[in-house]
C-alpha cells in the first residue's frame, strides 16, 4: 500500500479517498503521530524526523487505520471472515472504497 497504491485509488474513486486521506490528517493529529513515530528510520527509509506518511506505514497498520476509519464513519464495515492475508485485507480495502464510490454517485445523480 505505497504512494503509487493511494494515487491510483484517489484517481479511482474522487469522492471517497480525498475524505479518507483528509480523515487521516486528523487521526495523525489527534494520535500525536510525529511524537509516536519519532524514530525516522524505522519505516521504510523515511527522510528526516517527523516526516512519516501515512504510506510509510506497513501495510498491516495501514488496514488498520483504515478499519478504524471505515468502522467510524460507514455502515459499510470491511468484512474479516476468511481474510487471513493482509493482501486480502488490501482487496477489501480497495473493494470497500469503489461500493461507497458507487453510493455517493448515486445520491448525487438523486440530488
Amino acid at each position: 500500500m505505497n504512494k503509487e497504491f493511494w494515487n491510483r485509488l484517489q484517481r479511482d474513486y474522487p469522492r471517497t479517498v480525498p475524505v479518507f486521506l483528509k480523515w487521516v490528517g486528523e487521526y495523525k493529529r489527534a494520535n500525536d503521530w510525529d511524537e509516536l513515530f519519532d524514530n525516522p528510520h524505522r519505516w521504510r527509509g523515511a527522510a528526516k524526523k517527523n516526516t512519516i506518511y501515512f504510506t510509510d506505514l506497513p501495510d498491516a497498520m495501514q488496514v488498520g487505520i483504515f478499519i478504524e476509519y471505515a468502522g467510524t464513519t460507514s455502515s459499510h464495515f470491511p468484512r474479516s471472515e476468511g481474510r487471513h492475508h493482509i493482501r486480502e485485507w488490501i482487496e477489501e480495502v480497495e473493494s470497500w472504497f469503489a461500493e461507497v464510490e458507487v453510493e455517493m454517485m448515486n445520491k448525487k445523480v438523486k440530488s
